[in-house]
């Protein structure tokens, strides 16, 4: 399916589908899908089978969000769920969804709750360390959660975006590709049949290889009517692709560094993903911890994310809460942070950082201004999101904000000091407060996140 610029609005990508009119089968159809539409599509056809499973009606779903989702790919997300037929949708971030489905196993379900012991002290069970190692299909992502009696925090987050199973499959592939190249002498670079046939092999046989010490590989037809058949040991496919694993140490590194933390501080490791399998990808992770951490491998990887989610849905159902009151139960609480820092320009057009990102919420900073002219109303500030210091221009402009109606220094006597106080809500609204220091009056505007001005 190509992606085209809707006929409708250039701005918005669409996929674009020609179906045969089964009214006249020599016309054909042209249809317009935007990923939202598609992504409803795919909802619908999971609420189906589910409503065929369980022989009940479904009204609500728990959505995992990735962690870098920005809100409005948040809320494309929700949208689709919408458009599926789920009128309510919770959401949980992928990492505590992975993090709730561990926990589960561990105390079950059900309200979480401070217990003490003999001593008096609280259950040391409750406040962990959790670092999240999800290596999926597509990218590695590292979350360092603090979990504390059912609250989850999110203290820090990196991400590969090109290292995940398919990075391991093409670099399977790519060696198959060789062998067969020297074999019968076709190259198969060029043919993009061939190479996606033998792609998916290579997947079969990267999964093959975490539970076995030998994997064959078999493609019917590869090229030019050649069959294809090889195999390949554990220690040679863990050789080729060293480089990627070690990639992994560093954005598992990031991650801690970002964090403030050390290894030596992670009480729990879980592993998330379905190439977390990998022994390799193991091994190497565990040299970065103490003999002490405990890495856990008790839920299937490729299952841990949506294992919380069900989770979630139990206990959302089981408690009978609505939506308000699930943001106050420890059991739900995932803390709201930003996924991206906020900040204003400086005045050499860099990025003076207000709030950074991962900062959890709600937050609040203050910042004065005393060079200012004596008989200056108005202020002039633009407030920027992104994580690049150097040059504003590189990040996304949130807001410009016009301050009027200051008091001046003739007015008063005495030199005027400006106090903008930067206000972030739970819901991720930012409220810009200014006023002349000492004086009551003073200006607010309200940056909301559905509109970013």
């Amino acid at each position: 399916m190509p992606l085209v610029p809707s006929p409708h609005d250039s701005s918005i990508p669409v996929y674009e589908i020609e179906t045969i009119n089964p009214e006249n089968p020599d016309e054909t159809i042209t249809s317009h899908l935007t990923v939202i539409d598609v992504t409803a599509k795919y909802l619908a056809s999971l609420k189906m089978t589910a409503e065929n499973f369980s022989g009940e009606k479904i009204k609500g779903c728990v959505l995992s969000i990735p962690f870098h989702f920005e809100d409005q790919q948040q809320r494309a997300l929700i949208e689709a769920a919408k458009l599926a037929g789920f009128s309510t949708v919770y959401e949980i971030h992928e990492a505590a969804a992975a993090a709730l489905a561990f926990h589960s196993v561990t105390h079950g379900l059900g309200p979480i709750v401070n217990t003490s012991n003999a001593t008096g002290k609280e259950n040391a069970n409750l406040d962990k360390l959790l670092l999240v190692l999800d290596l999926g299909g597509s990218q590695y992502k590292v979350t360092l959660i603090s979990a504390n009696a059912g609250t989850f925090t999110i203290l820090s987050s990196a991400e590969d975006t090109q290292l995940g199973g398919s990075a391991f499959d093409k670099v399977l592939a790519d060696s198959f590709a060789k062998e067969f190249k020297r074999k019968t002498k076709f190259d198969i670079e060029e043919n993009r049949r061939s190479k996606s046939k033998l792609l998916s092999a290579s997947e079969v046989t990267k999964r093959l290889l975490s539970r076995n010490e030998t994997s064959p590989c078999h493609v019917e037809s590869l090229h030019e009517g050649l069959d294809f058949s090889t195999s390949i040991n554990r220690g040679k496919f863990e050789m080729l692709i060293d480089h990627l694993l070690n990639q992994c140490l560093r954005v598992t590194q990031q991650a801690m560094e970002e964090g403030d933390i050390f290894s030596h501080q992670i009480d729990e490791v879980l592993l998330v993903g379905g190439c977390a399998r990998m022994p390799r990808f193991q091994t190497k992770i565990k040299t970065l911890f103490p003999p002490s951490t405990l890495f856990r491998t008790d839920i299937e990887p490729d299952q841990a994310i949506s294992h919380g989610c069900a989770n979630q849905a139990f206990l959302v159902t089981t408690c009978n809460f609505d939506l308000e009151t699930i943001a106050s139960k420890p059991e739900f609480t995932v803390v709201p942070h930003l996924v991206k820092s906020i900040g204003i320009a400086g005045a050499s057009n860099e990025m003076i950082v207000l709030f950074p990102r991962h900062l959890q919420l709600p937050a609040r900073r203050t910042l004065l201004f005393s060079n200012v002219s004596s008989d200056q109303t108005e202020m002039y500030m633009a407030i920027y999101e992104g994580e690049d210091l150097g040059n504003v221009r590189n990040n996304s402009l949130l807001a410009e904000v016009v301050i009027g109606d200051l008091v001046t220094e003739e007015s008063i006597g005495k030199r005027s000091i400006i106090e903008v106080t930067f206000e972030i809500e739970s819901d991720k609204v930012l409220n810009v407060i200014a006023k002349t220091k000492g004086e009551k009056k003073g200006m607010k505007v309200k940056i909301c996140p559905k509109s970013h001005h």
